[in-house]
């Protein structure tokens, strides 16, 4: 893993957009893979968003943010609720302009009129502001384990669905197995009555040729694996185990993918040992009617038995590429 430390000013102009082209795409490499770049891109972001609710940020700065930056729904959130903490803790109301998007200021003028009925309450500045402060927290919770609950139930939905269509599949696969198997028995039994002719023949007719026998059929074999991975959460889980057969030629991973507004996507996979790039797709587009999976088809060359991370991204051609999540996996060879 890279060392290097970057410097926080040219991350800023990264964010803002305020690079030549050579330089935005040698860093959007960088975030595909230096985890230390992405720890720094993170820090700098939440700086530049502090900057700008503060009003720190110059005049093209701060119009190169709005037509940058905001451009993602993503960030655009961030900065909504930068300036709702920055409301709060104030006690007073951001300027007109201060984030410039008819969003921002519906959030805020809301926030507000909740606040006000809070400030009505207390008798005294301490408790008002820590009642609103205790109602912000609690309010953040509840709209948090909200939308984790929702997360939660729509990928059990989804895994239960996907266990069915597996159960169907190894149901289809066995019926195939056991008429493969019949098939020899036939081919076993028809040889065995070839030979018996071919002793006859032999010895009724002297040195004729003896004819060659068939061979049984083999049965026929997979060439393609597919697999399931769901994002990774933020307590360690138990990674998903992929078992490769020789006979493997092609590997299909299906990844499900959590709520986002990206209709096309990048994916890379990573040696979670070395940290190196060991694949990357080029630009794809999500199928009409897939929901929310997408699928990915590797080489099984390509897989050796070790640990690897697909990571996602998001790709817009008004804006950078966007780290979405990522789906680590172990390999292992029957």
């Amino acid at each position: 893993m890279s060392k290097q430390p970057y410097n926080p000013e040219l991350i800023r102009d990264y964010l803002i957009g305020a690079l030549p082209e050579e330089e935005l795409e040698r860093l959007d490499e960088l975030s595909f893979t230096d985890d230390t770049f992405v720890a720094a891109l993170n820090a700098a972001e939440k700086d530049l968003v502090d900057a700008y609710v503060q009003n720190e940020l110059t005049n093209e700065q701060v119009v190169k943010f709005r037509s940058h930056y905001l451009s993602s729904p993503l960030r655009l959130q961030r900065a909504e609720f930068a300036a709702a903490f920055k409301t709060i803790t104030e006690g007073k109301s951001m300027p007109s302009d201060a984030i410039g998007q008819p969003a921002l200021r519906t959030t805020s003028a809301k926030t507000l009129d909740w606040f006000s009925v809070l400030d009505a309450l207390a008798s005294r500045r301490i408790l008002r502001w820590g009642t609103i402060a205790a109602a912000m927290v609690f309010l953040a919770v509840c709209v948090g384990l909200g939308i984790q609950n929702r997360r939660l139930r729509h990928q059990i939905a989804t895994t239960q669905s996907q266990l069915r269509d597996l159960e169907q599949h190894e149901s289809e696969l066995s019926k195939e197995v056991a008429d493969q198997r019949s098939l020899i028995s036939q081919n076993a039994i028809q040889k065995s009555e070839d030979e018996e002719r071919l002793k006859e023949t032999v010895t009724q007719e002297g040195n004729q040729q003896q004819r060659s026998l068939r061979e049984p059929v083999k049965p026929r074999l997979r060439s393609i694996a597919s697999f399931i991975l769901t994002p990774q959460m933020r307590s360690v889980g138990t990674i998903p185990v992929v078992s490769l057969a020789p006979t493997t030629l092609n590997v299909r991973m299906n990844l499900n993918l959590e709520p986002n507004d990206y209709q096309s996507y990048k994916v890379v996979l990573v040696d979670s040992e070395t940290n190196q790039v060991v694949w990357r797709s080029g630009k794809f587009d999500r199928q009409k009617g897939s929901g929310d999976t997408i699928g990915v088809n590797l080489r099984a060359g390509l897989l050796k038995p070790k640990t690897y991370v697909l990571r996602l991204f998001g790709t817009s051609s008004v804006r950078p590429s966007e780290f979405i999540t990522q789906y680590p996996f172990k390999v292992v060879q029957r």
